[in-house]
């Protein structure tokens, strides 16, 4: 009996079904996305020491189910003429730089609102040879 059951535990643990690992595309107008992509361009002009950055592009979301949901994306950050001294606002203007390009891995527990940034990273835009 205690091989059956020993068995019956063996199979149920080999063919439970996991959580899915296939990350899903999501739209780059997705209110989610949006939201994640705001909050990691804060965070990024919260370590800034001249200007404001301000979001140009949204590229490649995508999500998976885990415990919760696991974000990641790319996204366009250029500099604006707007001083960090003073409050940002929408109608700041872009500087003509080539910007950088940010990467953002973030996590939504489960029952929770909040998201969590878990890595974030950018690297310059490389000006075209000329």
């Amino acid at each position: 009996m205690k091989f059956f059951m020993l068995t019956v535990c063996l199979f149920g643990t080999v063919f439970a079904k996991s959580p899915s690992t296939e990350w899903t595309p999501l739209p780059v107008d997705d209110p989610t996305v949006i939201k994640l992509a705001k909050q990691a361009v804060a965070n990024v002009n919260s370590q800034e020491k001249f200007n404001y950055n301000k979001l140009i592009e949204i590229q490649e979301p995508k999500s998976v189910v885990d415990d919760g949901v696991t974000y990641m994306l790319k996204f366009i950050i250029r500099s604006t003429y707007c001083p960090i001294s003073k409050p940002y606002h929408d109608d700041c203007e872009i500087r003509e730089l080539p910007g950088r390009i940010c990467s953002v891995d973030a996590h939504k527990p489960v029952g929770s609102e909040e998201i969590k940034i878990g890595r974030l990273q950018c690297d310059e835009i490389p000006l075209p040879p000329s």
